[in-house]
């Protein structure tokens, strides 16, 4: 296969995901959209390195880390407003009320999510909503599985925190 449809097999197949992961990080629809093109160039310009060892999509996730943690410790981000959105999938058999509650829910957990810690974030969004194994995380974050592991009990006793507080205040 030619490097351009591979290039173009590559987006149709993993485009989606990896703009979705570049938004956990940069919690903006169009940055992670010009990330996501970033991403895609250079895995582009790379596409000799890739050697096969691992999936494309584990590959394209590791670009797409890297990159998001770039970007996030540049001076550009800090300086950036930053807005949070996320549309969540409705379940079509559940009542109007059901599902405004049910989004209404995820969307404050997914808040909550957000206002952790890069490295806390990561762990929980990859494994949690991009379910993701956590062989898998460990091999896009060039980590052990045992620190990943730790990483997501530390993160989720973070949220777990962070949700008691909430509703201790009668905020959810």
């Amino acid at each position: 296969m030619k490097r351009d449809e591979m290039l173009r097999e590559w987006i149709r197949a993993h485009g989606r995901m990896v703009i979705r992961t570049a938004y956990y990080y940069v919690k903006d629809k169009m940055i992670a959209e010009d990330i996501a093109q970033e991403v895609f160039l250079k895995a582009y310009a790379k596409i000799e390195e890739f050697r096969g060892t691992a999936s494309v999509e584990t590959w394209l996730y590791r670009i797409t880390v890297n990159h998001c943690k770039d970007y996030v410790r540049s001076w550009a981000y800090r300086k950036l407003l930053v807005q949070q959105h996320f549309e969540r999938a409705r379940d079509e058999g559940d009542l109007p009320e059901d599902v405004l509650v049910k989004k209404h829910r995820g969307e404050e957990l997914l808040a909550m999510v957000m206002k952790l810690p890069v490295k806390d974030r990561e762990v929980i969004l990859l494994h949690y909503f991009e379910e993701l194994k956590v062989k898998e995380i460990a091999e896009i974050l060039s980590d052990k599985e045992t620190t990943v592991r730790v990483r997501m009990m530390r993160a989720l006793k973070k949220l777990r925190q962070k949700v008691e507080e909430e509703e201790a205040y009668g905020l959810l």
